[in-house]
């Protein structure tokens, strides 16, 4: 039997929770479903959510989520999950929790993987393009009628950081 891929998914008070909760559910359930339908399954993830301090906290939208651990106490993960941020600048990604971004790169350095979702992708680009400078192709692809980047685009301009923040409306 492997060890279930541990899964942090990071929480920030600008997170929107049918993210954070509809993803650490899709990933607690794989494997485990299975056991019930056929017996015999076991887990394939290990999601936990994390946050900068541990207790509870209000999320954006009023919802109030209380992650399972710190970042203090997360010494390794094999991914760290970004959820949406509903931010609506550039600027307003570096106001995000210092320390949770250090921790995200932290964890990066050891190895952990970097995927987001929605409004995340933005702080993960901006994680990889201004603060860390992250080695190799990052593969992002936004879409919908406002996006204003593509997956071909960003590896473009990964040597051109500033030009990958989106332009204020």
């Amino acid at each position: 039997m492997s060890k279930p891929v541990h899964v942090s998914i990071v929480v920030f008070p600008e997170c929107d929770p049918s993210i954070v909760y509809g993803v650490f559910d899709t990933l607690w359930a794989a494997g485990r479903a299975w056991a019930h339908i056929k017996g015999g399954g076991q887990p394939l993830f290990e999601p936990r959510l994390v946050a900068a301090e541990a207790g509870p906290m209000a999320l954006v939208t009023g919802v109030s989520v209380i992650p399972q651990d710190a970042i203090a106490d997360v010494r390794r993960t094999d991914i760290v999950f970004v959820p949406n941020v509903m931010i609506d600048t550039a600027e307003n990604v570096r106001m995000l929790d210092r320390r949770t971004i250090g921790w995200i790169r932290e964890m990066h350095a050891g190895g952990a993987q970097l995927c987001a979702a929605c409004g995340g992708v933005l702080t993960v680009m901006t994680l990889a393009f201004l603060l860390t400078r992250l080695s190799g192709d990052l593969a992002i692809s936004i879409a919908g009628p406002s996006a204003r980047f593509t997956s071909a685009q960003i590896r473009e301009q990964s040597h051109a950081p500033k030009e990958c923040l989106p332009e204020r409306p």
